[in-house]
């Protein structure tokens, strides 16, 4: 047998092992002295730790852990919506770039895929396009003749087709990133 594991020793002190494996960690504990020395330091601490005092617990313990849990505020619906939409958003996006710009995908022999992709996209980007519109309009009224007095009356055009989807993509793909960086770090907490 080779040297054993870290844990494989506190199983063997704990007795937690099959007779088999026992027998076979004790054969190798006789003529490896280096794992000979591991586990008796083992033993000595686990009876350090046997050897403690148990603490008592407040009383009202279990209530003050409840009450800080029922606190904490859960991932709501509204993020996993934002999530989500998100998401489809960014994917939507980089399908609907790939077919554009790659003539010979598009004329594959994956005419469904290309269908539902296409759909998926174009609705997504219709309901993106028409919340980024209204908001770009009501910026547009709002700050633009406070900025740029002497181009009030001019008429904006916002953004040709390609950059206007360019730019839905990179704010897919941003909040993407940033929902899952900030999971990460509530994940961590």
């Amino acid at each position: 047998m080779t040297c054993f594991s870290i844990a494989s020793i506190y199983d063997y002190l704990e007795k937690e092992l099959t007779p088999e494996k026992a027998q076979a960690i004790e054969a190798h504990l006789q003529s490896c002295p280096h794992c000979r020395q591991i586990v008796e330091d083992r033993r000595r601490l686990l009876a350090a730790c046997h050897s403690l005092p148990d603490l008592p617990l407040p009383a009202n313990w279990a209530q003050s852990v409840m009450a800080k849990l029922s606190r904490l505020t859960p991932p709501t619906l509204i993020w996993l919506l934002v999530f989500l939409t998100s998401s489809v958003l960014l994917l939507s996006s980089l399908g609907w770039l790939i077919l554009s710009f790659q003539p010979s995908l598009a004329a594959s022999r994956l005419p469904f895929i290309k269908l539902v992709a296409v759909g998926l996209a174009r609705s997504v980007i219709f309901l993106a396009a028409k919340i980024i519109l209204t908001l770009a309009t009501t910026l547009q009224a709002l700050v633009l003749p406070s900025l740029f007095p002497h181009a009030a009356g001019q008429n904006f055009s916002l953004f040709p087709l390609e950059l206007f989807f360019s730019l839905i993509f990179l704010v897919g793909l941003g909040s993407f990133f940033w929902l899952f960086w900030r999971r990460r770090l509530l994940a961590v907490k």
